[in-house]
C-alpha cells in the first residue's frame, strides 16, 4: 500500500558514480518484485554526509531521529 509516508531519498553518490538528473522517471517495485509506482526527480542536491540535518533526511520516513537515521546509514 502507498501512503506517502516517503517524500524524498537520501542516496551516497560514490567517486565516478553518476548522479540522478531532475526529471528522470524511476520504476519502485514492491517487495516481491512488481511494479509499485513510477517517481519522478524534481530536485537534487549533493551534501556532504556531515553536513546533513535532521530537516534534510525526515521525509524518508523511515526513522524517528537523526541519530537513528544516522547510525543506521553509517553501517550502510
Amino acid at each position: 500500500m502507498l501512503t506517502d509516508k516517503k517524500t524524498a531519498t537520501v542516496s551516497i553518490v560514490l567517486e565516478n558514480e553518476k548522479v540522478p538528473n531532475v526529471g528522470i522517471l524511476s520504476l519502485v517495485l514492491d517487495g516481491r518484485g512488481y511494479p509499485a509506482c513510477v517517481i519522478k526527480t524534481v530536485y537534487f542536491e549533493t551534501v556532504k554526509f556531515c553536513d546533513l540535518i535532521w530537516d534534510m533526511v525526515k521525509f524518508e520516513g523511515e526513522d524517528e531521529s537523526f541519530e537513528q537515521w544516522k547510525s543506521g546509514n553509517i553501517c550502510y
